[in-house]
């Protein structure tokens, strides 16, 4: 069957920047894609390629409509026009230029949106205060008009329903999913890139991944790592990533002590061959939706300390995976690292424990498969109550009804669209068509 007998998705995301919300919109793009004949394209509304290469490899077609201003009708009016040329089925957004562009852009052209949300709002820094509130204002108006939303983690769609951002029926709960098969234990690997780091033999590496800033709180890590050293010479601290606090924290691990045992090792790729080498991972953000890279170390097989933060605790299991800390005390952190350092078979235990868990909760498989489920329950809604989808089959006898079927693709005549919804399709890609 061909990619045009089934589904017709198209996913906005705010650029195809090095992110978590990015990367993970770019994997489960690759995952639809395998599971099932979608026709999947992807849309950027900012001037942001560093994945753009990889998502080429992910999705059907990729287009860029980067915005020029904050208005960024001119995104807009594309945005429009490219829906209403390919009558989408679905089309599901991320990142909030994206939601606030995409969402009303699909409702012109009577397109189901789904706004996928991963952060806690104003989670990023650089944010001035009056650019905090027209987000919360834009976000409350995209989330009354989008046909439902999805959080990454339970935390964040509890957080968005109490502070009024977003009515409680019309949220739900998908965790990201990683591909396990990437990041898993590899003795070969482990061995490559510790000899690349220069890591000697029984070093103990403790490693974190991400941006840095301030919300991000690598300093709190250098502040408990220092604390370590002191008992634990065998130990070094390697930081992958970059960002505006990378100066502060050279500057802190000076101050400490520790210059020498602190290495700042930029955006180490594949991210897979940077978590084998390490023995210990750690997150200690201040605010988080659902961090991939805690699900990546996990599967990687590597204990996990993180902070009570967002969805960490969804992910870290108290003393079976790993150990939680108050992400304002450096003391908590430091005493964790001391307990993992002193005992290999603790961090083997947690190891294995963390890898089990990552399979059986945070695959890739499984979140691409309960999105196959919302977005057929969506056109399901559209042709009314009791319909399915033409080739699909029942739930298998015997099968947790709490678990979701596979999903069969839509053919194209079983494609909810009636003569009035393709008719104001048209009317919107003649409207606004622009230029590419």
């Amino acid at each position: 069957m061909s990619a045009s007998d089934g589904l017709r998705i198209l996913f906005v995301v705010d650029g195809f920047g090095i992110g978590g919300a990015e990367a993970g919109a770019m994997r489960l793009a690759r995952a639809l894609r395998e599971m099932a004949p979608v026709r999947l394209d992807v849309c950027s509304t900012r001037r942001d390629d560093r994945l753009y290469a990889e998502f080429l490899r992910s999705a059907d077609r990729v287009y860029r409509f980067p915005r020029q201003n904050r208005l960024a009708l001119g995104t807009f009016a594309r945005l429009v026009a490219l829906m209403g040329a390919n009558r989408y089925d679905v089309v599901q957004t991320a990142l909030f230029y994206a939601d606030v562009l995409g969402v009303p852009a699909a409702r012109l052209c009577g397109v189901p949106c789904i706004i996928s949300w991963q952060t806690a709002l104003g989670a990023r820094t650089g944010y001035a205060q009056d650019d905090l509130l027209r987000h919360r204002v834009s976000l409350r108006m995209v989330s009354r008009i989008c046909t439902t939303m999805v959080a990454v983690s339970e935390d964040l769609r509890r957080s968005f329903v109490r502070r009024g951002l977003c009515p409680a029926d019309r949220i739900l709960t998908i965790h990201y999913g990683i591909d396990t098969d990437e990041f898993r234990p590899n003795d070969a690997v482990r061995a490559r890139a510790r000899g690349t780091l220069g890591l000697r033999d029984g070093q103990i590496a403790i490693g974190a991944m991400g941006h840095f800033n301030p919300v991000k709180n690598h300093r709190l890590l250098v502040e408990a790592f220092a604390a370590v050293r002191r008992s634990h010479r065998n130990c070094i601290l390697l930081l992958a990533g970059d960002g505006q606090e990378r100066a502060n924290l050279e500057r802190l691990a000076k101050e400490l002590g520790v210059a020498d045992s602190v290495k700042f090792v930029g955006y180490y790729r594949p991210s897979s061959e940077f978590l084998n080498a390490l023995d210990v991972y750690v997150h200690p953000s201040l605010q988080e939706g659902l961090p991939n890279a805690v699900i990546e170390a996990m599967a990687t097989g590597k204990p996990v300390l993180g902070s009570r933060a967002g969805g960490i605790p969804e992910i870290v299991e108290e003393g079976v995976t790993g150990f939680l800390f108050d992400p304002r005390s450096s003391e908590q952190l430091a005493e964790l690292l001391e307990r993992v350092c002193s005992s290999e078979s603790l961090r083997e235990n947690l190891s294995k424990a963390g890898r089990e868990r990552a399979l059986k909760h945070f695959s890739l498989h499984t979140e691409a498969r309960k999105f196959l489920e919302l977005y057929e329950g969506l056109l399901r809604e559209r042709r009314g109550p009791g319909s399915r989808a033409k080739g699909d089959g029942s739930r298998r006898a015997g099968e947790d009804a709490g678990e979701l079927a596979p999903t069969a693709a839509l053919p194209a005549e079983a494609r909810p669209r009636n003569g009035a919804e393709c008719r104001t399709s048209d009317a919107c890609a003649s409207r606004f068509a622009v230029s590419a």
